[in-house]
């Protein structure tokens, strides 16, 4: 199915007026997908959940809170990496891994939206104990660009919760990537109140998370009821999931995505010497989709 070109103009007004953009785009491109729903939507709001958290900054502390009192409980003492998929505008990145006790040698911080990554890490300089941690790459989380089992943690904050298409091959694609733990930060269906579960049908939320767990190779240790969500009818769960895998990655180099190839950095390109194709770099931010591959093997 082709790519439709939006009218991001158009958008921009229609959110100044707080018209719901999914229902508009449903309507006006009958055969759109789910994924640009997604990525438009998001990059129409880039900026929003920055004034949102430095608006309520005691919502966000105290659900951070929460998040660091988690991963710190954890029984591993550091992890060399950390990826957070689906990451926005690092609000929610920043204060926790400025704040967690456990040593993290390298943060790697993806998203659909190559906006949102771009205002983030404007956003994330102030954090100075982090930012040089900080590597980001713009990314669809059904097809990410890294080897198998080389991620010590894999975090997500809402950010499967739209996927209801989705939520399937994202969950095994965030499997193959990590080395043994996951803590997924998704709305829960059944801790809920009423409003909040006729909300979670009518934007047709993933509700449960278990059977993609399960299905997929996962053993879901805790599910655990976040006290201090951001919107109190989107109630969140942690959910701790371990896997069971026999070998691990040490090294880690981007690869093309979804697949075990490694990428060559050459100027501003990745390069992939087995498919022949080149992946831009926009604003030092890799754009490593697939639909973004140019195929240039004369210089691979």
């Amino acid at each position: 199915m082709d790519k439709k070109f939006i009218e991001i103009a158009l958008l921009n007004k229609l959110f100044d007026k707080k018209i719901n953009l999914t229902k508009f785009l449903n309507k006006k491109y009958k055969d759109i997908s789910e994924e640009q729903i997604i990525e438009t939507i998001y990059d129409v709001q880039t900026g929003s959940y920055i004034k949102w958290a430095m608006k309520n900054l005691k919502i966000q502390r105290n659900y951070c809170e929460e998040i660091v009192e988690i991963i710190d409980s954890m029984k591993e003492k550091s992890f060399v990496n950390y990826l957070d998929a689906g990451v926005g505008e690092l609000t929610t990145l920043c204060d926790i891994t400025s704040k967690i006790k456990k040593k993290v040698s390298t943060i790697y911080v993806c998203d659909l939206s190559w906006s949102r990554l771009f205002t983030g890490l404007k956003f994330s300089k102030k954090y100075k104990n982090i930012k040089n941690k900080i590597k980001p790459f713009c990314s669809d989380m059904k097809c990410l660009p890294l080897p198998d089992s080389s991620i010590d943690l894999v975090t997500t904050h809402h950010s499967i919760e739209p996927n209801f298409m989705n939520v399937d091959l994202i969950v095994k694609e965030l499997f193959r990537v990590a080395k043994k733990n996951l803590l997924f930060f998704e709305p829960c269906y059944e801790f809920n109140s009423a409003a909040g579960k006729k909300r979670m049908n009518i934007h047709k939320f993933v509700k449960d998370l278990e059977p993609y767990i399960k299905k997929n190779g996962g053993s879901l240790i805790k599910k655990i009821k976040i006290e201090n969500p951001f919107n109190p009818l989107n109630a969140t769960a942690c959910y701790m999931i371990e896997l069971k895998k026999k070998s691990q990655r040490k090294k880690i180099k981007f690869t093309f995505p979804g697949e075990n190839f490694s990428l060559i950095k050459k100027n501003n390109f990745y390069l992939s010497n087995h498919f022949g194709v080149s992946f831009p770099i926009l604003k030092d931010i890799p754009i490593l989709r697939k639909e973004n591959a140019i195929l240039s093997s004369i210089i691979c």
